[in-house]
């Protein structure tokens, strides 16, 4: 949910695309010191098994966010005169 906030957010920047994919690669990088931090520290029994899963499924919602979303939010064709 927050993505698409940040996203719409986004799109009175000049390149709101570009601008998009680059915020969202930083925020999924932040997003794995939790995950580092659980497989160095061992809390509620993780290591890093546990802690690859997690990066892994990061990954795949930054995938889907980073390309689909831009997809679904701008039109590539100018709306046609009279509709």
């Amino acid at each position: 949910m927050m993505a698409i906030y940040v996203f719409v957010g986004m799109m009175s920047y000049p390149n709101p695309v570009r601008t998009w994919r680059r915020v969202s690669a930083v925020v999924l990088i932040l997003s794995f010191l939790p995950c580092v931090l659980l497989a160095i520290s061992h809390i509620m029994g993780g290591g890093w098994p546990e802690a690859c899963a997690l990066m892994t499924m990061h990954v795949v919602v930054w995938a889907i966010c980073a390309t689909l979303l831009p997809s679904l939010a701008i039109t590539k064709h100018p709306p046609k005169p009279g509709r």
